[in-house]
């Protein structure tokens, strides 16, 4: 199962070369590969890539790698995980597609999420929706930090980190949607902080 950037689904085309990922909607081919990566067993195949060192989106958003891996074709790879163990993966491509998305998931992130910082002695806790919204909090914190992927999986993410660690201070940094239109971000997080009892902050970054 692949999902393509929040919404869009894609589907696989087997070809001479391997196997390629097309958009639904627009047929566009955006990744190539010769693994069918469908049917990966990520909790084996994530630890056998190389440990990414930089890379354009790293470069564009002025991050760290925070171990993550890269793939054949130069994606990053981020591992989802799930009851400590690697159930999924989310991929970010080298640069944008026509239809201005380089995020993609395999496999299902449903209260999955991908950690910075020793979570198991913090006092406070922070959880984010993308890696780069994440890896800036932790960078410029310190403070242990869970990239929750999308807004829709904060509240998964927030009950399992809660029981995980329920004398933690849990602290959501939405994603300032206001300026596309909407407030998901904003919304989702303070659901999830009403249900956990936690608490929102809206952060804002400098270029």
């Amino acid at each position: 199962f692949l999902r393509f950037g929040a919404k869009k689904e894609c589907y696989l085309v087997k070809n001479d070369f391997g196997f390629s990922f097309c958009n639904n909607r627009t047929g566009e081919k955006f990744y190539e590969t010769t693994v069918d990566q469908k049917n990966v067993d990520w909790n084996v195949k994530y630890h056998e890539l190389p440990t990414a060192t930089s890379h354009p989106y790293l470069e564009r958003k002025k991050i760290l790698a925070h171990g993550i891996k890269i793939d054949e074709t130069n994606n990053l790879v981020i591992p989802i995980y799930i009851k400590d163990r690697i159930s999924a993966v989310q991929k970010i491509l080298s640069k944008k597609t026509k239809d201005g998305n380089d995020k993609f998931i395999f496999g299902s992130k449903l209260s999955g999420y991908f950690p910075m910082g020793d979570l198991s002695s913090a006092e406070k806790i922070y959880i984010a929706e993308g890696f780069a919204t994440a890896a800036t909090i932790y960078e410029c914190s310190q403070v242990p930090t869970v990239c929750a992927f999308d807004a829709g999986n904060l509240l998964p993410v927030a009950e399992v980190i809660r029981k995980k660690y329920p004398d933690a201070q849990i602290i959501f940094c939405a994603d300032n949607d206001s300026i596309k239109g909407h407030r998901v971000g904003e919304v989702k997080a303070k659901q999830a902080a009403f249900a956990i009892s936690g608490s929102v902050v809206l952060p804002t970054f400098k270029n």
